[in-house]
């Protein structure tokens, strides 16, 4: 059950900054370079919340991620009562973190105000179609006083051909 809240919440969240991401995605400058040093900062963000979030470390959290993300989270604690604090909350979500390493680089898209990064592949097969499924991973980034902050994350799956046979891609699902 709290696993289940956590999830809608992530989705709830997920939904209202798709919204105003949306927005900006005709500005996007798409980066498929892996090396490109703006992605290696966006990682290096991600890596510093996978360590807050490990270690529970409201402060270091409230630093990294957007403060509209932040109040959202600690409203959503208070509503749903699921931990004592934020601290607490975060080292149990912890555990829902994927590490983008396990993925593939696919692309970034680099905004002016939102950026994102996002990672794909192959995950095992389902014994009952006997097709595997294309996993991603995408991180979702604002920028806001003066530096690029964590927005959210979200781990989905698709299937891994197309109805008309292709292979689908992460590209597909973030149009």
């Amino acid at each position: 059950m709290k696993k289940n809240l956590i999830l809608l919440f992530v989705v709830a969240i997920v939904l209202q900054t798709s919204l105003s991401f949306g927005a900006e995605t005709n500005g996007f400058k798409r980066i498929k370079n892996h090396r490109n040093r703006f992605v290696k900062l966006l990682e290096q963000q991600y890596d510093k919340y996978l360590k807050a979030s490990t270690q529970g470390d409201a402060e270091a959290y409230k630093q990294i991620m957007t403060n509209e993300t932040v109040s959202r989270m600690e409203e959503y604690i208070k509503m749903q009562k699921l931990a004592n604090d934020l601290s607490s909350f975060l080292k149990d979500f912890a555990k829902n973190n994927p590490d983008y390493r396990q993925f593939k680089f696919a692309f970034c898209d680099q905004g002016e105000q939102l950026s994102r990064v996002a990672y794909q592949r192959l995950g095992t097969e389902n014994p009952a179609t006997k097709k595997k499924p294309l996993e991603f991973f995408v991180m979702f980034f604002q920028f806001e006083n003066n530096e690029w902050k964590m927005s959210y994350n979200v781990q989905s799956w698709i299937p891994e051909t197309n109805e008309d046979g292709s292979k689908a891609s992460v590209e597909q699902v973030l149009k």
